[in-house]
């Protein structure tokens, strides 16, 4: 994983210190099948959403806490 700024390390469970609990599994899976539904529907735009794109940030960090702490 490239050197991140700390702020976003904590949302990133990707790495090699995969997770472990099946929780944290479940939660990784379910991001990664959001991440490709959501490239196929980018690969549709015809210029970039910028406000979808922060919304879906502002989601992943807010499920990430409220699931995960």
């Amino acid at each position: 994983m490239p050197n991140l700024p700390d702020s976003l390390v904590p949302h990133y469970d990707d790495g090699p210190d995969w997770p472990r609990t099946t929780l944290r599994q479940k939660a990784e899976r379910a991001y990664g099948d959001a991440f490709l539904e959501a490239v196929r529907e980018a690969t549709c735009w015809a210029k970039v959403d910028e406000e979808a794109i922060r919304q879906a940030w502002a989601q992943r960090i807010w499920i990430r806490s409220a699931v995960l702490g």
